[in-house]
């Protein structure tokens, strides 16, 4: 976790792959999967889309429906970083229905996050905006989810040219 909000993503990775062979050996798959799906977003901020690809293929696919949620909502994640938009929505979107519906509210936050993100970088600023405010309006967002959503945000109001409502929602985010 130092490694990681330090941002040593390198020196996270390492920390992260030893954690996963640990936890193969004592901690049980559940445990595995956790790192294992840390591992994998510290990996795509690294650029190692490969690497990271590998260890979503060693994520437990169990007959529980978060499961798989997961690892489409990983792969649309990566197919977002790699500019793949029509990819990552679809498997986004599939991730985000199951989360909605298990109620994992982390998840779907960062679900909605990342949709949003798509959308931006398909030119689709009203439907960023969309995915933001579901974010926004969940009954009790983390403050950490509220400031990224707010800068994502702003990203928005720039692109649209509306630098008065950007500054705005750039010191809400602070």
């Amino acid at each position: 976790q130092i490694h990681y909000l330090t941002g040593d993503y390198n020196k996270c990775s390492e920390v992260l792959e030893s954690c996963v062979e640990c936890s193969e050996l004592h901690a049980g798959s559940e445990n595995t999967d956790i790192l294992r799906r840390n591992l994998v977003r510290v990996l795509a901020y690294t650029g190692d889309f490969k690497k990271a690809q590998n260890v979503i293929s060693q994520l437990r696919v169990d007959s529980g429906a978060a499961s798989q949620a997961y690892i489409d909502h990983f792969r649309g994640f990566l197919g977002l970083l790699e500019l793949e938009t029509d990819s990552a929505k679809r498997l986004l979107s599939s991730a985000l229905h199951t989360f909605q519906g298990l109620r994992l509210e982390i998840a779907r936050t960062v679900s909605y996050e990342y949709l949003g993100l798509a959308e931006f970088y398909s030119g689709n600023y009203s439907k960023a905006r969309e995915y933001y405010q579901q974010v926004l309006d969940m009954p009790e967002p983390t403050a950490s989810a509220v400031a990224q959503t707010l800068r994502m945000l702003t990203d928005v109001c720039i692109a649209e040219g509306n630098f008065d409502e950007a500054m705005a929602t750039a010191k809400k985010a602070e």
